[in-house]
C-alpha cells in the first residue's frame, strides 16, 4: 500500500507542479506585450515544495486508514467501536503532521512567523476539540430519550457512542472554515487599514527616471496641469561597501533582510531641507552639512548602525564617505517619496542622477 500511495502521490504532485508552471508561463505570454522586464527563470524550489506538500498530505491523511484495512476484525462490521487506530497508523499520522508543520514553516520563509502559524493552528485545533467534545456530552445529557423523537435519540446515541470521531470531524471542519474566514477577514482588514492610514491628500501618481535635462519641463508641466504640491527628489544609485572603514559583505550579517540590503544597491537622495514627512528621532539635520548623511532608523537597527558611524557608498565607481549625523523615522505608508539614506545638501557633485516625483492628480 505504501508503494502504491507513493507512486500515486508522485504522479498527482508532478501533475500539479506541471499545471503550476503552465499557468506561470501562460501569464508570462499574456503579459509579454505589457511588461518588458524579463522574469528570472524559475528555480527547483517550487517543484520540491509542491512535491513535498502533495506527498505529505497524501501519506499523512490517506495512508493511515488504508493501513487499518489489513487488520480489521470481523466484529468491526457489527460493532463500530471495535478496532481502534493501530500504532503504525498513528505513527504515520504523527509524521505527516510533523511534515506538514515543517512545510508550513518553510513556506513562511521565517522561522518565528512559521512557528506562530503552526502554534496558532494547534491552539485552534485544541479549542475546537474541547468545544466539540463538550458539545457532544451536553447534547447527550440534554436529550430525554423518553420524550424526544426517535430520530433524535438515535442520532444522539450514534454521536455519543463514538465521541472521538465526532470530535475529529468537527475540529477538521472548523479548522477549514477558520482558514477560509481568515483569508477573507485579513484581506478586508488589510485593505481597510491601508485606506484609513493613508492621508486623504496622499499622492496617487508616481514618476521615476526623469532625466536632469527633462526636470524643468516636467515640473512646469505639473504646474500647468494644476498640480501645486508634489514631491521632487534626486535619486542616486549606490552600494554600501564599508562601515567605519571596514569592508562589508552579506556574509557579515545573520539577518536575511540585512544580507539583502547589503547585497543590492541603495536608492540614495539629497536635500538641503529636511523632508516634512520625516521626523528626526536622533541627532540633528543640518542643512548644507558636508560629508553627512541621515539614515532611516529601521535600516540603522537592521544593519547595526548608530550616530557617528561612517558609511562608504560606491556610486558609479566613485567612493563617497559620510558620517551619520541623524536618524529619521519614515512613514512608509504616507505614499510620499522616502529614502533610507539622504545627504542634507542641495546637490551632490559629479554623480549620475535621475529624479523621482509623487503627486496627487
Amino acid at each position: 500500500y505504501g508503494f502504491e500511495f507513493v507512486v500515486a502521490g508522485l504522479f498527482a504532485s508532478a501533475l500539479g507542479v506541471a499545471l503550476g508552471f503552465a499557468v506561470h508561463y501562460g501569464f508570462v505570454l499574456l503579459l509579454a506585450g505589457l511588461v518588458e522586464t524579463a522574469l528570472p527563470a524559475p528555480t527547483l524550489w517550487p517543484v520540491a515544495f509542491g512535491m513535498g506538500m502533495g506527498l505529505t498530505l497524501l501519506l499523512a491523511f490517506g495512508l493511515p486508514p488504508v493501513l487499518q484495512l489489513a487488520q480489521v476484525p470481523p466484529l468491526r462490521v457489527i460493532r463500530r467501536e471495535v478496532g481502534n487506530l493501530k500504532p503504525a497508523s498513528l505513527a504515520v499520522l504523527g509524521l505527516g503532521m510533523a511534515g506538514f508543520a515543517a512545510l508550513l514553516v518553510a513556506a513562511s520563509s521565517d522561522l518565528k512567523l512559521g512557528l506562530i502559524s503552526v502554534g496558532g493552528f494547534l491552539a485552534a485545533v485544541l479549542v475546537f476539540a474541547v468545544a466539540s467534545f463538550a458539545a457532544v456530552k451536553l447534547l447527550r445529557a440534554s436529550v430525554n430519550e423518553a420524550t424526544a423523537p426517535r430520530w433524535l435519540v438515535l442520532a444522539t446515541r450514534q454521536l455519543s457512542a463514538r465521541p472521538a470521531y465526532a470530535v475529529v470531524q468537527i475540529s477538521a471542519l472548523a479548522v477549514g472554515l477558520l482558514a477560509l474566514m481568515l483569508l477573507v477577514l485579513l484581506r478586508t482588514d488589510l485593505i481597510s487599514s491601508w485606506r484609513q492610514a493613508t492621508p486623504a491628500d496622499a499622492p496617487n501618481r508616481f514618476v521615476i527616471n526623469v532625466q536632469p535635462e527633462q526636470s524643468d519641463a516636467f515640473q512646469q508641466a505639473l504646474r500647468d496641469g494644476g498640480v501645486k504640491k508634489f514631491d521632487w527628489y534626486p535619486m542616486i544609485r549606490g552600494r554600501l561597501v564599508a562601515v567605519n572603514g571596514k569592508a562589508v559583505t552579506p556574509d557579515d550579517f545573520e539577518d536575511d533582510r540585512a544580507k539583502r540590503l547589503v547585497d543590492r544597491e541603495f536608492n540614495l537622495s539629497n536635500s538641503a531641507q529636511q523632508p516634512t514627512h520625516n521626523q528626526v528621532v536622533a541627532g540633528r539635520w543640518t542643512a548644507g552639512e558636508k560629508d553627512a548623511i541621515s539614515v532611516e532608523e529601521g535600516l540603522a537597527k537592521t544593519l547595526g548602525l548608530k550616530l557617528g558611524d561612517r558609511l562608504r557608498f560606491d556610486i558609479a565607481g566613485q567612493l563617497n564617505d559620510a558620517k551619520i549625523t541623524s536618524l529619521r523615522k519614515v512613514d512608509w505608508g504616507s505614499m510620499h517619496v522616502n529614502f533610507f539614506v539622504m545627504y542634507p545638501v542641495a546637490q551632490l557633485a559629479d554623480v549620475p542622477v535621475s529624479y523621482i516625483s509623487a503627486f496627487r492628480a
